[in-house]
């Protein structure tokens, strides 16, 4: 895991949410939203926070495992982050959120082959 993350514990909330419909897998480097396989990672900035996660598909569910905590410069001094893991139906999503008020949403795809991580608006 990235050993950049510093814990992160009560600031987070994960709700239900529709999901974008399916698109084709982009990886790693992606415009925002970003779209991914199972297995592939992503990185997400939200605010003071900093996101890795992945997923594995599961029947027709996204099981989603992300690693959130504070961002860090290069002068601190890195840790381990909190690490949540959620099963995601398909054609829902979960949104994680940071107590500045901003966020993303995690979106399994209506065939549980991909999920799309986009920034929410502040305040979501």
């Amino acid at each position: 895991m990235n050993a950049r993350l510093l814990s992160l514990a009560a600031a987070l909330s994960l709700t239900a949410l529709s999901a974008a419909p399916a698109v084709a897998d982009i990886g790693l480097v992606a415009p925002q939203p970003s779209v991914h396989a199972a297995g592939y990672g992503f990185t997400h900035d939200f605010g003071s926070k900093h996101a890795v996660g992945t997923f594995a598909k599961d029947g027709q569910t996204c099981n989603l495992t992300v690693v959130i905590a504070d961002r860090v410069s290069d002068d601190d001094i890195p840790a381990m982050g909190s690490r949540i893991q959620v099963s995601v139906a398909a054609g829902n999503g979960a949104n994680v959120s940071a107590p500045d008020g901003q966020g993303f949403q995690v979106a399994c795809s209506a065939d549980a082959r991909h999920v799309v991580v986009k920034p929410l608006a502040d305040g979501i």
